[in-house]
């Protein structure tokens, strides 16, 4: 249980209604899948070792170039200077989600998209940060957030009343908060 259990076939799209697929059940069944396709003969014991030492977050593969897009849109509709965020946006550009001792990468995007979920729906929390720190742990939002990443791309207005604060600052919208964001991230590596 360690690994989570595999998910269920409707997680992929999100449409499930009784489960809360986590980044690491996505994973594990779509290496499970891969596996089913490619190998010849039986799956063992060391196939499941293997699946269970993966170290790949296919959600963060999607969130991070989400981020990237909708940062960059921000900052070129502000005329902002990039100096420092463009090698950041670079390098996140080339990951492919791994989560790897020697890798920058990882440190990044996690205290990126960290920064972002302490203040995304900070207004609507405001008396009650509990309730709010138990949906984002417990893996609610994961195939949710890459949904509204994908509204926000198409429409940076978008659940705007969600990222109005960003600790003392008044933010415009989500591309703002995310352009904040990855101020602090750079901020703290």
């Amino acid at each position: 249980m360690a690994n989570n259990p595999i998910s269920n076939a409707n997680t992929k799209s999100q449409i499930s209604t009784h489960s809360l697929g986590t980044a690491r059940a996505y994973r594990i069944t779509e290496l499970i899948e891969d596996l089913i396709k490619t190998k010849s003969g039986s799956i063992g014991y060391k196939d499941m070792i293997d699946i269970l030492s993966d170290v790949k977050d296919p959600y963060a593969e999607q969130k991070k170039q989400y981020f990237i897009n909708i940062t960059r849109q921000y900052m070129k509709k502000n005329n902002i200077d990039n100096q420092g965020k463009e090698e950041i946006m670079e390098m996140l550009d080339k990951w492919d989600g791994t989560y790897k001792m020697d890798m920058k990468e990882p440190v990044y995007f996690t205290l990126w998209e960290f920064f972002f979920r302490s203040t995304f729906m900070t207004e609507q929390f405001k008396n009650n940060e509990e309730t709010k720190t138990k949906m984002f742990s417990n893996g609610y939002f994961e195939g949710n957030f890459v949904q509204l990443f994908r509204n926000i791309s198409s429409n940076p207005d978008h659940f705007a009343k969600y990222c109005r604060k960003y600790g003392v600052i008044d933010s415009e919208n989500c591309p703002h908060l995310l352009y904040l964001s990855l101020n602090n991230t750079i901020k703290y590596t």
